[in-house]
Order: C-alpha cells, then sequence, then structure tokens
C-alpha cells in the first residue's frame, strides 16, 4: 500500500509519512486496504481520500494501534485554532477509545474550534467514542467552522455502558459550527447518546436514515439543544425498541440562539418502542420566553398518532413545564382514522352499529360486492386531555352533505378518516367547511376502526368511506396486541402497494368535491354572506356604524378608554373551495383614526385580538381581526375605519343592509 500526493506527486509508504510532509492544499490518494498507525495531528488544509483510479474498490481503513490515539483525542485530529479545511472520502474509521486519560470521548474525526471546513463523504466511521466531534464557539461568526457529511454511514459509536460518560458521546457531536449539512447518510446505533446532536447554527438534514436499531439504547435521534435555523426533510426515521428516550427529536432550550426556525417536511417517521414515542419535544425560548412555533408538514407516521407528533415545554425560569402546543401540524399522514361509536356500517344484516359488528359479520362493499370482518380495533380518546383536541375530535357530516342520502344520517368520523370521492381517498378534516363537515365539541369519544382482508371501501350511513389498513399501528387501538416492528421502507410501501385508491389532501380533485360539498350545502339551506356585521363594544354599547361598505364611521359613548371592533368570522379554508387559510378572519382594515386623528397599523394601541399588519407587492398594507380586537381608544368619541378587506361569511344571525360583495384590497 501507498500514499499518492497528487499535488507533490511524491508516493509515500504511510499516510502519517504524508500528512506531515504535505502541503497546505495537498490531495492525498490512499491505496484500498488498512492504516494502523499514529496519525500526527493535521495543521494544515488537506483532502484525504481513497485512489478514485485504484482498480481495487474499497475503503482505505483508519485505526490506532491502541485504542487510545497517540494525541490523546482522535484517530483524525485536527487542533484548535489552525483554520484548516479537511476533506475525507473513502475512509473507515473506527476504534477511538480515550478511557486511559478519563474523559471517554475518544473520536474517529475530532474537528477542534478555530477550524474551517469539515467535509466528510462515501466514509464509514464506527465503534468509537464519538463518530465525528467538533469544536465552536462563536455559531454567528460568518467566517466560523462548517461541517458537511454525504453518503456515508456512521453507526456504534458511544461509550460503554458501564462508563460514567455513557450517554454523552453521539454518532455525530457538532459544537457551534456556522452550519451543519448532512445529507443521504445511515446513522444508526448510537450506544446510550444521539445518532446526531448539533449546536450549528444553521442545520440541513435531509434524505438520511436515522435509525436506531433493534437493541441499541440509543436517546434523540437528533438533539439541536440551541436550535437554530433548521430544516429537516425527506429523512427515514426509527425510534428503536431499546430506545432509553421517548423523543425523535429536541429542539431548543432556554440558550435558543436568535433567529432559530425548525421545519419538519417529508419525512417517514415509525415508532418500534413498545411504550409510545413522541416525534418532537420542542424547549425553544424565542422573542419574550415564546416557543417558536415548528412546522411540521408532509410527513409519514407509523404507529404514532397525531396526538404525539409534537409536545412544548417552556422555560419558566428553573425548569421546563409542558404548555398547549403551538407547532404548525398540517398536512401529515397519521393511523388512526376510526369511526365514532353508533355509526351503521351496511352488511348483509342490513345497517348494524359499527361496536355492534362481530369478526365474521359480512360487509357490503361501494361495488356491491361482500367481505368479511377479520378484526374490528376501539379507542378511547379524552379530548379534553389532549394537547391538540382538534386532532381528535370527531367530524360530523350531516346527512346528505354528498348528496341525497349521502350520508343517511349523520356521520361522525375521526379526522383521519378517510371519504371515496372521485376515485380518491381524501381524509374527512381536508373537507371541513363549517357547516356540511364541521368538526364537533366533544370530551370522551370512543372510535371504532374495522380490518377486511383487503384494504376497500365500504358504506358508513351510506357514505363511501374506507376500511381500515394496517401500516404498523394496531398497536394505537386498546385490543390492538403488542406494536408491530416494521422496516421503514416497509411501512412506508405499504399505503402504495395495499391501498384500495390513492390518498389525495390537496390539488384539483380535493378542490374539485370542496367546491361540490359548498353548492351542496347551499342546497340544504345554509347561506354565506358577504356583510361581516361589524359593530364596536364600548362602555357597555354596542355601537352601529354608519357610512357605506367601504368607510365605517362609529359614535362612542363619552369616557370610553377601550373599545372592541366585533363582526362575523369566517374560516377561508371553510368557505372557499381552493383557499388553504385556516386563520378565522374578521375584517381587514387599511386605515383607522381616533377623533380625526390617523393611527398607524402597527401602534401599540391595537391589542389582542389583531393579527400582524401585511402588505403586498404594490404597498398597499391592511391588519385583520380576529372577529374580536381590542383598540385602546383613550376616550374618544369617534372611530372612523376604512375598510381593505372582507370574506365570505356564514350566516349565523339576521345581517344588516348590505351591498351583498365581498370587499377586496385596492388593484
Amino acid at each position: 500500500m501507498a500514499v499518492f500526493d497528487v499535488t507533490s506527486g511524491v508516493t509515500y509508504a504511510t499516510l502519517s509519512a504524508a500528512i506531515t510532509g504535505s502541503s497546505a492544499n495537498d490531495v492525498l490518494w490512499l491505496d484500498v486496504g488498512s492504516y494502523v498507525e499514529d496519525f500526527p495531528d493535521i495543521t494544515h488544509n488537506l483532502t484525504i481520500e481513497v485512489n478514485p483510479n485504484a482498480a481495487q474498490i474499497g475503503l482505505a481503513s483508519l485505526s490506532n494501534p491502541q485504542p487510545l490515539p497517540p494525541n490523546g483525542r482522535a484517530v483524525l485530529n485536527v487542533p484548535g485554532d489552525k483554520n484548516v479545511n479537511l476533506s475525507v472520502a473513502g475512509l473507515e474509521i473506527f476504534g477511538a477509545n480515550n478511557d486511559v486519560l478519563g474523559n471517554s470521548n475518544g473520536a474517529g474525526i475530532l474537528f477542534e474550534t478555530g477550524n474551517g471546513t469539515l467535509t466528510v463523504d462515501n466514509c464509514w466511521i464506527h465503534h468509537n467514542e464519538d463518530g465525528i466531534l467538533t469544536g465552536g464557539t462563536n455559531a454567528f461568526d460568518p467566517q466560523g467552522m462548517t461541517i458537511e457529511i454525504t453518503n456515508s454511514q456512521i453507526d456504534h459509536n458511544g461509550a460503554p455502558i458501564n462508563n460514567p460518560r455513557y450517554g454523552f458521546d453521539h454518532n455525530v457531536y457538532i459544537g457551534a459550527a456556522t452550519s451543519f449539512i448532512a445529507t443521504g447518510n445511515s446513522f444508526h446505533d448510537a450506544l446510550g447518546g444521539h445518532e446526531i446532536k448539533t449546536a450549528a447554527l444553521s442545520n440541513t438534514i435531509t434524505g438520511n436514515q436515522i435509525i436506531d436499531g433493534p437493541t441499541a439504547e440509543t436517546s434523540y435521534s437528533v438533539d439541536l439543544p440551541f436550535g437554530g435555523a433548521t430544516v429537516i426533510s425527506n429523512n427515514t426515521f426509527e425510534k428503536g425498541a431499546s430506545s432509553q428516550n421517548k423523543y425523535f427529536i429536541h429542539y431548543g432550550s432556554s440558550q435558543t440562539y436568535p433567529g432559530s426556525s425548525l421545519q419538519i417536511t417529508g419525512n417517514t417517521v415509525t415508532n418500534t418502542r413498545s411504550s409510545g414515542a413522541i416525534f418532537l419535544l420542542n424547549q425553544s425560548y424565542g422573542p419574550s420566553g415564546a416557543i417558536i412555533p415548528a412546522t411540521i408538514t408532509g410527513n409519514n407516521f407509523v404507529n404514532i398518532n397525531r396526538e404525539f407528533a409534537a409536545e412544548d415545554q417552556k422555560w419558566n425560569g428553573g425548569f421546563y413545564a409542558p404548555t398547549a402546543t403551538v407547532d404548525i401540524i398540517s398536512g401529515n399522514v397519521f393511523p388512526n382514522a376510526c369511526f365514532q361509536a353508533g355509526t351503521r356500517i351496511l352488511t348483509l344484516r342490513g345497517h348494524i352499529a359499527v361496536e355492534k359488528l362481530a369478526v365474521g359479520d359480512g360487509i357490503v362493499l361501494r361495488r356491491g360486492s361482500v367481505a368479511p370482518v377479520r378484526w374490528i380495533g376501539h379507542r378511547t380518546v379524552d379530548c379534553t386531555r389532549h394537547p391538540q383536541p382538534t386532532e381528535v375530535r370527531p367530524v360530523r357530516v350531516i346527512a346528505g352533505a354528498f348528496g341525497p342520502g349521502m350520508p343517511l344520517a349523520d356521520l361522525l368520523l375521526s379526522p383521519d378518516h378517510a371519504v371515496h370521492a372521485d376515485g380518491v381517498l381524501i381524509p374527512v378534516r381536508y373537507l371541513l367547511n363549517g357547516r356540511s363537515v364541521r368538526q364537533e365539541a366533544a370530551s370522551l369519544v370512543t372510535y371504532y376502526h374495522i380490518e377486511l382482508p383487503a384494504h376497500d371501501v365500504l358504506l358508513a350511513e351510506g357514505l363511501p368511506c374506507e376500511s381500515y389498513l394496517d401500516t404498523g399501528n394496531r398497536s394505537a387501538f386498546a385490543n390492538g396486541g403488542p406494536a408491530m416492528q416494521l422496516h421503514p421502507d416497509l411501512a412506508s410501501g405499504i399505503w402504495s402497494t395495499r391501498a384500495c385508491a390513492p390518498m389525495a389532501i390537496g390539488g384539483p380533485v380535493v378542490t374539485e368535491v370542496r367546491r361540490r360539498l359548498l353548492a351542496r350545502a347551499a342546497d340544504l339551506g345554509f347561506a354565506l354572506t358577504a356583510d361581516p356585521a361589524p359593530v364596536i363594544e364600548a362602555g357597555g354599547q354596542r355601537v352601529t356604524p354608519t357610512g357605506d361598505d367601504r368607510l365605517l364611521r362609529f359614535v362612542l359613548p363619552p369616557g370610553c378608554e377601550t373599545a372592541r371592533l366585533l363582526s362575523r368570522v369566517s374560516v377561508p379554508a371553510d368557505t372557499c373551495a381552493d383557499r388553504d387559510d385556516h386563520r378565522r378572519l374578521g375584517i381587514a382594515i387599511a386605515r383607522l383614526w381616533l377623533d380625526g386623528v390617523p393611527v398607524a397599523l402597527d401602534d401599540p394601541r391595537f391589542g389582542a385580538g389583531w393579527y400582524k399588519p401585511e402588505q403586498d407587492d404594490a404597498g398597499e398594507t391592511w391588519r385583520w381581526t380576529s372577529g374580536a380586537a381590542v383598540l385602546a381608544a383613550g376616550g374618544a368619541r369617534e372611530i372612523i375605519v376604512e375598510v381593505a378587506m372582507t370574506e365570505q361569511y356564514w350566516v349565523d344571525a339576521q345581517p344588516r343592509p348590505t351591498t351583498g360583495r365581498a370587499i377586496r384590497r385596492r388593484t
């Protein structure tokens, strides 16, 4: 074996000699084979990679003669404050053990504070105490450290279970770097610690497999103790059966970086931990101590119910306390699509309440054929104790919502239960319109699901709905038995290979179904209006406006310090088939005057019930109310409001006379 310095043309007998003899920015090519050496510190820019032109395919394997590295730290060590850029490719690095010095964090690669960029590609780093360990002190330094790991396998790193540092060493441990990027890697079987721990200011973790394995007592899949601007996308996660920590991802602390954000999208997430798991623990500390909302969208969850997608804990000056979840959780695929108790299913014996069915009953399918019941799952949910009650409260589809006899009577479904329409399955939560398909307040709900020999469409109160498809979530039901342990690739592929129809949560098909539901709601007597019916509540009185639909004048009683602008409320996603805005909107104002004096839209006198000001490309500005918005009137006798926009509102009370046109902003 030999090491060739491509830059200088010199061939060395050992990698150690090549590192010592090379100059800044040299490229070293290694033959495939084993290099068992006491490697010197790397103190200048260097590229070390397996010879890409070698006839033999494989890795160059690096280890030390003794587990304790001669530098006391790592197989490959870059000391601090050298401003080194190091790139490695095609290497196997293993065996670093630092127990002799008592700090037990011998690393495969150690990249100390005060260096530049570490690039790791197509490497296998395993059975060290830390796989990759980096320093970093000032993440905000634009010239700070960058770590990029691609197409590599990093596994079985960590301190032994009887070691005092057990749980403190990780597959990857990134210090306060400026940027961390991990793409196309396999991180698995971290021994007691985390698969990935990063304190970088910016983190991009995409297209990786992050899997605990069946026996490793791994902690977090990803630990982000200081938050950071983070994107976690298109990864495969698996929480292992032996994992000691129920959380997949931990984000933030009382020392969260300013400007932090978290987007989690397109991942496949599987839990095989029998005592349950929660995907995200959000302990971030944003402006004024508020939790920074994470965005969790487009993920596929297997054996994790929606209520366990996220848990938020707020820092209270000495401890973290659970609080209401502020994270944005939408467009994900969860298990647990169910019928509420009492729902009648069409069988050969007629319409039978779902809880009265028995295994073997013949279920009449949408096409007219019959299939026997194979299993009936049931679970009871206490909505009042749920961190996000809207995720489990039943959705009522009123009789005739889809057409005459569809359904025959009001039908109650869990939010994720799919209805069959236009050749696709649509979770009913994406068909909400606030009237004919609406969510119900509930405290305790018992849900049932029916498994047939194959996933199919049955008739619930006459409406085509899906039967149960087992994607590994059977244990979510009270009578489901032990948790199944599916490989993530199998779990994520079940829907595409065994589902009876495609799933749709958006796009033209869903828009068209929503449009028909709104038209049908009108046929059933539900009416929309463009009139927001604004009034001001002040001094114990309700004041109606004078003027036209655009300019509203309110005359207040004397001495009013506070006024509330009230109106009807619209959820645009409920009243317009092609909109996805789920805010509760009252009216949007363009300008406001108190006793003739203009009040800027960002004035602190706008209190609770106002959304933040918005602006379009033309510079037009407006501010929405939530339907009940507080204004510090300061004793003013007159409030004039210029209306920028209104919505379509469901009619719940007699409206005042109006032109009947929704007001849109000027163009």
